[in-house]
């Protein structure tokens, strides 16, 4: 396929949003890149990063101009239009730079920009530079993925509170989300910098300081409120309370009698 069909190709395949047709134009390791969200999506994982493009994204796209020969390549220039209307208004303009081995595309590289074709030479200069600083997009998750699954994991931990379960695990908590435990788990080390237990700890320990502030006479209470929040013993309540608030539970109880304005405070934080 000439590099002139193969634009003429890659350009229909996302306009009919055909992921398995895209995909046809591509080598198996070929390698995205969106220089708007500075996102590098490799592999196994395109398919459903484009699927997750087009649940999003609906625009029809057009060629400007002739397309440009690159080194180990090709560029394009396009505008984009609304999908449901694709003679109405120019919504954005952009370029992809196609670096391409025998017939097929290794990296996409998109670029938003301007339609002058004077923008190509620098376009295709940043393109070389693709993988600079790129965030990878793992596990074929993008931005909007990542968040829609951060909402509707703040939601099952603030409103059905499934931290409180001693017995949960990533791979429920992933089933119930309906991603994978490898995507959870990537989600965890970019959004909230921590992994699984550690999230569930802070969960628990935050839910816990306000359990603590109760009146009781109880001498087992703070085992109690373990206990009920989740963790499987005192001693790693203990551990998770001290390392997210710098005190013990049992210390946290005592400020409490002593001075309340002082607990409430950390209550409060």
């Amino acid at each position: 396929m000439d590099l002139r069909k193969l634009v003429e190709a890659y350009v229909d395949a996302w306009n009919q949003q055909d992921v398995e047709k895209i995909l046809g134009l591509m080598h198996k390791g070929a390698a995205y890149y969106d220089a708007f969200w500075m996102e590098t999506c490799v592999g196994k994982d395109l398919a459903d990063y484009f699927h997750d493009c087009f649940e999003t994204d609906n625009f029809f796209y057009k060629t400007v101009g002739e397309p440009v020969t690159v080194n180990g390549g090709v560029a394009y220039r396009y505008s984009a239009h609304d999908h449901g209307d694709p003679d109405e208004p120019v919504l954005f303009y952009g370029t992809s730079v196609l670096i391409v081995r025998d017939g097929k595309i290794l990296t996409s590289s998109e670029f938003y920009s301007s339609h002058r074709e004077e923008d190509l030479e620098e376009i295709c200069r940043l393109s070389e530079r693709r993988h600079g600083m790129p965030k990878y997009a793992e596990a074929g998750l993008g931005v909007w993925k990542i968040s829609a699954y951060r909402k509707e994991l703040s939601k099952l931990m603030d409103d059905d509170q499934l931290f409180l379960d001693p017995d949960l695990t990533l791979i429920r908590v992933a089933d119930t989300l309906g991603c994978t435990a490898e995507q959870l788990t990537y989600i965890l080390r970019s959004e909230f910098q921590m992994n699984f237990e550690k999230f569930l700890n802070h969960r628990r320990a935050k839910f816990a300081r306000h359990l603590l502030i109760e009146e009781s006479d109880d001498p087992n209470f703070v085992s109690r409120v373990a206990e009920m929040v989740g963790f499987q013993s005192a001693d790693e309540f203990s551990a998770a309370f001290r390392n997210l608030f710098g005190v013990s539970p049992a210390d946290f109880r005592r400020d409490r009698e002593a001075n309340p304005d002082l607990a409430n405070g950390y209550a409060a934080n």
